[in-house]
């Protein structure tokens, strides 16, 4: 009964993307041509700032798969769970920190502070938890790691086998632009679909805390925080000439799809 009244919601969230695409595929130039200043700071920052999403969830998501397999003793692969926890987490620090690098130093130095803080904290509320308290987490944890490769691999190979020019490097030669739905092959561009988009679109991994969200409110906010998220990195990316309306668009919907995706896998083959 539950998946009968997603049904509505699903066809008309399709019907919308599809308006999108049809619209973009005839606009996608002009609305370019229009907009773009590759000087924008707010586009230049979020360039910088949309990278992190990733190394974030990666960070947290091997904290919680390393706390979750430590307490849970009778785990069949325990010693493997918290390696794969353990490098989970060095890897998402040691990618965050070199996004830092790329800012000045004294902005290196308070992101490397509030993330430690941030990774201290969470440390700390995983520390008294059960392996039962902990189970959901893990779930979603889990969940969240594979969604992760899923849009690493789909959405770079997307980028590889579709050559499309970013509308910054046409440098005012308009005539190298080609429509999202027109493939040019591998030839070394790839703005389609966008890396940035899909990268903030992992962020709609927060959706599965809804259910244990006690107030609606609170329900909301896990829906409304990557929404807002995921059009604000859309819309920045498109301003600084990086990418077309259509890529971003693609790159959203290719990642929310791949969400789905993980989450049916993941539920179905391993958390049974």
């Amino acid at each position: 009964m539950e998946q009968r009244r997603k049904i509505p919601l699903l066809l008309l969230i399709l019907c919308l993307f599809s308006a999108l695409a049809i619209l973009f595929g005839i606009y996608d130039l002009p609305i370019s041509q229009h907009i773009v200043n590759t000087a924008s700071p707010f586009g230049l920052g979020m360039e910088l700032l949309g990278m992190l999403v990733a190394p974030y969830l990666v960070t947290s998501s091997g904290m919680v798969i390393f706390s979750y397999c430590q307490k849970q003793a009778d785990l069949k692969h325990r010693p493997a769970g918290m390696l794969l926890g353990g490098l989970l987490t060095a890897g998402g620090l040691a990618y965050s920190g070199w996004i830092y690098a790329q800012a000045s130093l004294l902005i290196c130095m308070i992101a490397v502070l509030l993330t430690g803080i941030a990774a201290g904290a969470l440390a700390y509320y995983l520390l008294p938890k059960s392996a039962e308290e902990l189970w959901e987490f893990f779930r979603i944890s889990v969940t969240g790691v594979v969604y992760m490769v899923l849009v690493l691999v789909v959405i770079n190979l997307f980028k590889v086998f579709w050559g499309r020019v970013r509308f910054r490097e046409m440098e005012g030669d308009f005539s190298l632009f080609s429509p999202w739905f027109l493939p040019q092959g591998i030839n070394g561009h790839r703005s389609f679909p966008s890396g940035h988009t899909s990268n903030a679109a992992t962020l709609y991994i927060v959706t599965m805390f809804a259910p244990l969200c006690r107030k609606n409110g609170q329900k909301v906010l896990c829906y409304l925080i990557p929404i807002l998220w995921i059009i604000v990195m859309a819309v920045s990316r498109v301003l600084v000439g990086a990418h077309f309306a259509s890529d971003v668009l693609f790159g959203a919907g290719i990642s929310i799809a791949l969400f789905y995706i993980a989450r049916r896998l993941v539920d179905r083959k391993w958390m049974q």
